[in-house]
């Protein structure tokens, strides 16, 4: 191991005279204790909101028990004071301050900046050496042992851009040096109610399965008519605790029978279809505590109908060789890139008679036509479905609107979402607009609580196997992977380099996965602290990403790294609720695509003038077509000399 190596060569001698204050249980960051100073104390600060610190607190305790005889500075053993916070402070006090050990947020500016811009600020401590050092065994489809570090865990790009300095790993390969690792990932959508999903008939039945068997299962199933067009739908159940016996759902956006995502919709038509139907059975098909927050599933949607090209071309400006369909602006007459024909041209649509269907085309997007990026058609369907769902009227009373504001913060929705329709007093809802990791949320919020304390004792069904209810029947919702009709059975195969997915068609083809927030080391351990005590907070956070405690995090959060692929063991997957299964189910059949986000591109031409931000149609007075092309790019106008890697 590196770090036996590393105290054989050093020893003690010489070591003692260098530890400093902050460093092996001197002054500490507040609250914890230091054993009377008879152990090293590593000091850590961490944001503890959506997600949670008892990983860190678990690994903690762990490592402590496994170096409870190693000698540091003359000191016996290691503890942790561990000091969560909710809003981090200035990182500009870094360079002052006694933390050893830092876990950002994920948001923006200052408090969240990336691993690298904390690396060009000078603030962190270069962790090269314990990120190239193989430390994992894997075993491949060949049955070979394949040995791996943390970096060869990474996706590439998202791992030079939001992690790493400038200078080129001494490893090689096309590396920059790290000096921070993801502390979680997120990922934006819609969590669907699935109590009320059975409760009021919204999922989706298979329509051929349902078309020769609607006489026997007349009882069972009913096909629906709206002004969006028709679908096969189960009939309403009497308690929402189960699917109607021997009924197929409709196969969901992965094309497979019997997953997570059957009977979700397929297409923004079928999507249209459900919420009317919702909205006709006195359940409201959305809810959000801040309109502005309605961006999230907008650019997730965009992500699962635009394909990995089309997501990749949009943050890197290239589509990684696959065809994208982007609007033809060289066509139409008064409105150029769009045709006469209506999205949805069924009775009583007249709030959104002007939603028109754009001419398009299919390109390869490479750096010298990025400014196309831009164009691409699915970022104009996922916008137009925001704008007919305001225009219908289909978010619940207590959501957050452009003319109106909730009365609720998140947690608050949160728990109103949860607790939906048991009493008169709240409002049912279908779906809630929020991020993967807001089952965490509310569970410190209390929000988990209040409903176990409502539903314990009753069964429902998740992936063929019964469970009691004692938590909230809620999934992760599976997102439209096209426009219209419906997705077919074994049109997805899994991606393998011999049998690669035509990304239109894939389960929520891709996804955008990331987070600015970085776990990073103090730069000024070097004057403070000694080379031996460096070494311990070195390895304990070389010892956060073996593979075992990647997979331990992932059962302990419900979300996993920004930016990583590693195997998630069976018994940490069975820690997790429903609809945390759910969403790491859709996360092992997507293609991932990791932006570098936030401080990354705020010195770039094509962050300050808009390019890769994603503006949302968010009112009644803005142009629909214009806020697509509000910040379009033209070839004439590409800036060739400013790239963003």
């Amino acid at each position: 191991m590196r770090k036996i190596k590393k105290f054989l060569a050093l020893g003690l001698c010489g070591l003692l005279a260098f530890s400093a204050v902050g460093c092996g249980g001197g002054e500490q960051n507040g609250g914890g204790t230091t054993g009377g100073g008879e152990k090293a104390v590593i000091n850590i600060e961490g944001y503890e909101a959506g997600v949670n610190l008892n990983w860190l607190r678990d690994m903690a305790a762990e490592f402590a028990n496994l170096n409870a005889d190693r000698i540091t500075d003359g000191k016996k053993g290691v503890e942790f004071d561990i000091v969560p916070i909710s809003g981090l402070t200035s990182t500009n006090t870094m360079p002052s301050s006694n933390v050893h050990l830092y876990v950002h947020s994920g948001g923006s500016g200052d408090q969240a900046a990336s691993g690298k811009s904390l690396a060009n600020l000078g603030y962190t401590l270069n962790i090269d050496d314990i990120v190239t050092e193989k430390i994992d065994t894997r075993i491949d489809e060949e049955g070979n042992a394949v040995q791996y570090s943390i970096r060869d865990k990474f996706d590439k790009q998202y791992y030079n851009q939001m992690y790493c300095g400038e200078a080129p790993s001494a490893v090689g390969n096309g590396y920059k040096q790290c000096y921070g690792l993801p502390s979680y990932s997120v990922k934006y959508g819609l969590t669907l109610d699935a109590w009320n999903f059975k409760m009021y008939g919204l999922y989706l039945v298979d329509e051929e399965w349902a078309e020769a068997n609607k006489v026997q299962y007349r009882n069972s199933i009913e096909k629906w008519e709206t002004e969006f067009g028709s679908r096969w739908f189960i009939k309403q159940q009497s308690d929402g605790m189960s699917l109607p016996t021997g009924v197929k759902l409709s196969c969901g956006n992965d094309g497979v029978y019997g997953t997570w995502d059957d009977g979700q919709p397929t297409s923004i038509e079928e999507l249209c279809i459900l919420c009317s139907r919702s909205k006709y059975k006195g359940v409201a098909p959305f809810t959000t505590y801040d309109w502005d927050q309605t961006i999230n599933p907008y650019r997730a949607m965009w992500a699962s109908l635009g394909g990995y090209g089309g997501l990749h071309a949009n943050f890197y400006f290239d589509s990684d060789g696959e065809k994208v369909e982007v609007v033809d602006f060289t066509k139409g007459g008064l409105n150029p890139g769009f045709t006469t024909e209506p999205m949805f041209s069924g009775e009583g649509l007249d709030k959104i008679n002007d939603l028109y269907k754009p001419h398009t085309k299919e390109v390869v997007i490479t750096w010298e036509n990025g400014w196309q990026a831009n164009d691409i058609s699915s970022r104009y369907y996922a916008l137009a479905f925001w704008h007919i769902a305001s225009e219908m009227g289909w978010f619940a009373d207590v959501a957050s609107l452009p003319d109106r504001a909730s009365q609720y913060n998140h947690t608050g929705m949160e728990e109103r979402f949860l607790l939906n329709g048991s009493s008169s007093s709240h409002e049912k809802m279908a779906m809630l607009i929020e991020g993967d990791y807001w089952y965490n949320e509310s569970k410190k919020a209390g929000g988990v609580d209040k409903f176990k304390g409502a539903a314990n004792g009753f069964r429902v069904s998740f992936d063929n196997e019964d469970v009691y209810l004692t938590e909230p029947d809620v999934l992760w919702m599976s997102l439209p992977t096209q426009v219209y009709g419906t997705v077919s059975a074994n049109t997805q195969q899994v991606n393998t380099e011999e049998n690669p997915v035509d990304a239109r068609y894939y389960n929520e083809r891709a996804e955008f996965l990331g987070s600015s927030a970085p776990i990073v080391l103090n730069k000024n351990m070097e004057k403070k602290c000694s080379a031996e005590f460096i070494d311990l907070v070195k390895d304990f956070l070389q010892f956060c990403f073996t593979d075992d405690n990647l997979s331990y995090y992932v059962g302990s959060q419900g979300v996993t790294k920004a930016g990583m692929d590693f195997p998630i063991k069976d018994e940490h997957m069975a820690n997790l609720s429903n609809f945390q299964k759910s969403h790491l189910k859709s996360y092992e059949s997507s293609r991932k695509v990791s932006p570098a986000v936030y401080s990354v591109y705020q010195t770039t031409e094509m962050y300050s003038r808009g390019f890769i931000t994603i503006d949302c149609y968010d009112d009644n007075t803005t142009n629909l077509y214009e806020a697509f092309r509000g910040t379009r790019y033209s070839e004439g106008s590409w800036a060739l000399n400013v790239k963003p890697y």
